[in-house]
């Protein structure tokens, strides 16, 4: 390994008991970092080779800002058919804190990074806002290694369709047009 390389944290350590993920930039590529207990596995990614970021939203956020006031509902319920409720009430106080840091986090997302050969998830970037961030900091670095595109550059190499009158598809017909079966 090269030792003159300086490499800057690009992302917080994030993960779960057994495994942890973090991000490394240096001069002219990104590093991610899968910690598995006592083993680390390291994949580098060169911006000139860094093809696409995928940011897709999930629909995890919206199904926990749901699930957890029914069940804190639920506590609060119980708790008026119990004597001793002193457990539900500090249980129902946690839920609506963790409820509320949920809310403030935002929304929940699945980030990918794609190259000429793998496409790797970044476990690290979790929420839209952090997926965002991450977004930011990394495209100037990605236009100073490859270079700026314009759409009819993009056209020329066949990166992107070309959407004529001839190629476009048919309309979608109104209700009113459909005849019953």
């Amino acid at each position: 390994m090269d030792k003159s390389v300086a490499y800057e944290t690009f992302s917080r350590r994030t993960g779960a008991v057994v495994a942890h993920h973090r991000m490394w930039k240096a001069p002219d590529h990104l590093m991610v970092v899968k910690e598995f207990g006592c083993a680390e596995e390291y994949k580098r990614f060169y911006f000139t080779d860094i093809q696409s970021i995928v940011i897709m939203r999930t629909p995890v956020y919206l199904l926990w800002a749901l699930l957890l006031p029914v069940l804190l509902l639920f506590m609060v319920g119980f708790m008026f058919s119990v004597e001793k409720a002193g457990f539900l009430v500090g249980l129902s106080c946690a839920t609506l804190v963790i409820w509320f840091i949920h809310m403030l986090k935002g929304p929940t997302c699945k980030c990918w990074l794609q190259t000429g050969i793998n496409r790797e998830r970044l476990h690290m970037f979790n929420r839209v806002s952090a997926a965002n961030r991450f977004w930011k900091r990394v495209e100037p670095l990605l236009r100073a290694a490859q270079g700026e595109f314009s759409l009819e550059e993009m056209e020329a190499e066949g990166t992107r369709p070309v959407i004529t009158a001839k190629n476009t598809p048919p309309p979608i017909p109104s209700v009113a047009q459909v005849e019953a079966v």
